[in-house]
């Protein structure tokens, strides 16, 4: 505390005690009572980083949580944070600030995350094994998803990829090719529209896909048009190419296009 107060009162940074977070070799000198020997600083040639500290807040299931943080987190770090908040979570946390999806090595500044809040979702991934004949059918397939407790997710809503390719109910494992103990990827349909001229186009994507890639292969092929000439609207907000497609936020909405 004794540091703190001294650094409070240099001109040059001016910071007060309580926003400060301090650092020695990547450890964070949190207990204000302790004396630097406590944290074997030595007592010349020593290099301490001081952070500004900063709450935010997460969202999960409707509730908000409060963290605080400090300049120089990353995304990152702020997952195993959150984390270990809600049990030591094996899986990727994705954070979302106003619509955008933020990338793990995004480092959190006071300007653009103090006071925000952060809508977390976790993503959950199984990895589950199916015994098919090659001659069954991409529908018996969904079927045997469908009835998989891990999954339960009724046949219409699934879109199966195999590098890639999305595969058609009709047609046979051996038609794809599929080899044995081959990994095929199952994600939830979305269904949506797009309103061009007062005119409404249904378009049928899936869940992790940008709209980007909605974009370059669904709408602009659709309307003739090249995938720089199309930009999208939801409730009269411009949404970004970078954005994620989930079923919460996407499944049965209607976009304008302008």
């Amino acid at each position: 505390m004794e540091l703190k107060k001294m650094i409070e009162k240099d001109n040059a940074i001016g910071m007060a005690a309580e926003m400060q977070e301090l650092h020695f070799n990547g450890e964070a000198l949190d207990e204000d009572q302790l004396k630097l020997e406590d944290y074997n600083v030595p007592s010349h040639g020593a290099t301490i980083t001081v952070f500004i500290k900063f709450q935010l807040s997460v969202r999960k299931d409707g509730v908000s949580y409060p963290f605080a943080v400090h300049s120089g987190m990353t995304v990152r770090d702020l997952e195993k944070i959150v984390a270990e908040h809600f049990g030591n979570l094996s899986t990727n946390i994705l954070f979302d600030l106003r619509g955008e999806i933020l990338h793990p090595d995004v480092v959190l500044t006071p300007v653009k995350f103090e006071y925000s809040e952060l809508s977390a979702s976790f993503p959950k991934w199984w990895i589950c094994h199916y015994e098919m004949w090659v001659g069954a059918t991409i529908m018996e397939l969904k079927k045997k998803i469908e009835e998989d407790i891990a999954f339960g997710l009724a046949v219409e809503k699934q879109e199966l990829l195999f590098n890639e390719q999305a595969l058609e109910d009709q047609l046979r494992i051996e038609d794809y090719q599929i080899p044995s103990n081959a990994t095929v990827s199952l994600f939830t349909k979305i269904r949506l529209s797009v309103v061009r001229d007062g005119v409404s186009h249904p378009f049928v994507a899936h869940n992790g896909m940008k709209v980007r890639d909605l974009i370059n292969r669904l709408i602009a092929p659709h309307f003739g048009m090249l995938s720089s000439q199309v930009m999208l609207e939801l409730n009269g907000e411009i949404i970004t190419t970078d954005m994620v497609l989930r079923t919460s936020k996407f499944d049965g909405c209607e976009l304008d296009l302008v």
